[in-house]
């Protein structure tokens, strides 16, 4: 309830079947934006498949909107890595809430840091 209050968002990662926090930031808009900036510096460092998924939990044409959404693409675009946007789950609105948003990719193994 504390970091309701606080607008604090959780950012979580799932690897190999685990997901835990790996950071947390104060409002919906900078989490957007420290998760697109922390994507495009993995697309820019090499993908093991040249795919990212973004999925949005409500219009995808907020996604265009969000800070850090147009550096990803580009970034995409200049490494030739495919971006998918797709609607969310209603499975998946339940468990992370709707207007949240996932991102998926393959890469080499590393430490998420945030």
């Amino acid at each position: 309830m504390l970091g309701s209050a606080l607008d604090i968002k959780p950012l979580l990662r799932c690897y190999r079947g685990e997901t835990g926090p790996v950071g947390k930031v104060r409002g919906f808009e900078q989490g957007a934006e420290a998760l697109f900036g922390y994507a495009t510096q993995r697309v820019r460092a090499g993908l093991l498949v040249p795919m990212v998924c973004v999925s949005y939990g409500g219009d995808l044409a907020v996604l265009t909107h969000l800070p850090g959404y147009a550096e990803l693409r580009t970034a995409c675009a200049e490494c030739s890595v495919e971006l998918m946007e797709a609607p969310m789950s209603i499975t998946g609105m339940v468990n992370v809430g709707q207007g949240a948003v996932t991102l998926g990719f393959a890469a080499e193994e590393h430490v998420a840091e945030f």
